[in-house]
């Protein structure tokens, strides 16, 4: 069920419906009532806070990216997961005018990525 949930998630925010990813999201989210992995729900997380962003609902939209931070940092295996979140809160500074803060995030991302060979990464739904 998860990787369905996200798949619709990921169309919604597609689409440009992101009223639609949020209702979906947040409740399924805030309890993990679909039986998401640790990857899935930083997935989650990461599309929530891109819909959150394009609502101008910045506040949430940074909750929610660093819910994901929190959740991916520390597995190795999610590097390029983690790197989105990084990327992600990183435009998101952007968009508020803190140049500096979104610099360090991108870069946090990319050095992340490197360490494992990947060069893209992306949710961003």
């Amino acid at each position: 069920m998860g990787s369905a949930v996200m798949l619709e998630a990921e169309a919604l925010n597609s689409r440009g419906d992101f009223r639609a990813t949020v209702l979906l999201l947040e409740p399924l989210l805030a309890n993990n009532a679909a039986g998401l992995s640790p990857g899935e729900m930083g997935d989650g997380w990461v599309l929530l806070g891109t819909a959150n962003q394009f609502l101008g609902e910045y506040e949430k939209a940074r909750r929610n990216f660093e819910a994901a931070i929190r959740l991916l940092k520390d597995d190795p295996k999610e590097a390029r997961r983690y790197a989105a979140a990084l990327d992600n809160l990183g435009s998101l500074e952007m968009e508020e005018g803190q140049i500096a803060a979104s610099n360090r995030l991108r870069v946090k991302a990319t050095r992340r990525c490197s360490k494992r060979r990947e060069t893209t990464w992306g949710v961003r739904g």
